[in-house]
């Protein structure tokens, strides 16, 4: 399967005609001329200030007939479109390697729709950038496959991933406010399924559960609670061997409470586990499986 078809098998269908490619190089802005004089005719000559725009045109382009040729009876986009941009930038040597960031530096996003939309209209994907009235458009950086800093449908490296979808007028009627529409792209961080169905209690009295209660604390670090953790796993694993052996089930419950859990445990839509969520659940489900008689619970705060 293609990385287009991987990214795309489970949209919505659409009757409207599209375009989409993928282009490869290093996406480059469109600043600003500078004036290099009068030509013979008396035009002023412009040059691009940044000596990346053009080879980055030409990568657009290049890709962008590809993609024409391969479209059978292809003709111009004559009306308005939605075009979807998705750029993948250069990861910087010291960018975090094992947690995802995004490029909140130069360039502009803005700076590389425009030197895109150019070489899109040199390309004769449409008439003219003014058909453009609808943009959907990202830049993230590169994850050269590493599931653990992005998407597998991702592009695995440097380039774009551009969609020019056909519209109607009558397309706007189904219009909503784009802020609504950001807040449902964007929902807030939730509990991994797993980790849903535990207790989530106001507050977690220690009191109930005895000494041998074993709290993971909000003020602890990720290392130190997955300390705590094992600790458990390692007495969840002893209460399992002992009842396997002589048949003999514990004579109290041992509690497991991470303070803030619900919180601390949630996580946006889509990013891998946690080493510290994995441990949660690795944990729950063997206290599960084993009858050992351990009681994980995610309590808002404990007393």
């Amino acid at each position: 399967m293609t990385l287009i078809a991987a990214a795309t098998e489970t949209a919505p269908t659409t009757t409207r005609r599209r375009l989409q490619f993928v282009v490869k190089g290093l996406p480059a802005p469109q600043g600003s001329k500078s004036f290099k004089g009068f030509s013979r005719k008396g035009h002023a000559i412009l040059k691009e200030s940044s000596d990346k725009v053009a080879p980055w045109r030409t990568d657009v382009v290049i890709a962008a007939e590809t993609a024409i040729e391969q479209t059978l009876g292809f003709k111009p986009f004559q009306g308005p479109v939605h075009l979807i941009i998705e750029f993948y930038m250069p990861r910087p040597k010291g960018a975090p390697k094992t947690r995802r960031v995004v490029p909140d530096v130069t360039p502009d996003l803005s700076k590389l729709v425009r030197s895109t939309e150019d070489a899109l209209k040199t390309a004769a994907v449409w008439r003219d950038d003014s058909q453009v009235v609808d943009l959907t458009t990202r830049k993230r950086y590169a994850t050269f496959g590493d599931e653990q800093l992005g998407h597998p449908w991702e592009l695995p490296g440097i380039g774009a991933v551009v969609t020019v979808i056909e519209m109607d007028h009558e397309d706007t009627w189904a219009d909503g406010p784009l802020d609504v529409h950001a807040a449902t792209r964007l929902p807030l961080p939730t509990l991994p399924r797993e980790l849903a169905r535990l207790p989530i209690p106001g507050v977690a009295r220690t009191d109930e559960w005895g000494s041998e209660a074993i709290v993971v604390p909000a003020t602890a670090t990720d290392s130190k609670a997955r300390q705590l953790l094992a600790r458990a796993l390692k007495e969840s694993t002893r209460r399992a061997e002992r009842y396997r052996a002589d048949g003999i089930a514990p004579a109290n419950a041992l509690a497991v409470i991470v303070e803030g859990g619900a919180h601390r445990l949630a996580s946006p839509a889509g990013r891998p586990l946690t080493p510290l969520q994995a441990d949660v659940i690795q944990l729950a489900e063997e206290a599960e499986t084993d009858f050992t008689e351990i009681v994980v619970i995610l309590a808002a705060a404990v007393e």
